[in-house]
C-alpha cells in the first residue's frame, strides 16, 4: 500500500493510507460549488472539474473565488477545498 498527501497551496500534507490509483482514480468529486479546474499530467492545460469527475495522483485542483470543491477520497475521506486554493495529490 502507498501513501496519498494532500498538498495545499504546498505548504502542508496530510496522508492518506491507500491503494494506488487505478483506472477509476484515487478519489471522485462529490460536490462543486463556483469554479474549478484540475492540472494533470495527461491534460495540455487545465480543464474545468465537474461533479463525478474522478481525481488522479498527481492531480492540481484550483478553486476560484466563492467556489468549493469536495472530494471523496478512497470511498472513505472527504476533502474540502475552499475558495482560492490548490489542492496537489501525490502518492508516495
Amino acid at each position: 500500500m502507498g501513501w496519498l498527501w494532500f498538498g495545499f497551496l504546498g505548504s502542508a500534507a496530510v496522508p492518506w493510507p491507500g491503494s494506488r490509483a487505478g483506472p477509476q482514480g484515487v478519489g471522485i468529486v462529490s460536490t462543486i460549488s463556483g469554479q474549478a479546474t484540475v492540472s494533470r499530467v495527461s491534460l495540455p492545460q487545465p480543464q474545468p472539474l465537474q461533479f463525478k469527475d474522478s481525481v488522479f495522483d498527481r492531480d492540481r485542483i484550483s478553486t476560484g473565488e466563492n467556489s468549493t470543491v469536495k472530494v471523496l477520497m478512497g470511498g472513505k475521506a472527504l476533502v474540502t477545498v475552499r475558495e482560492l486554493s490548490v489542492l496537489t495529490i501525490t502518492e508516495s
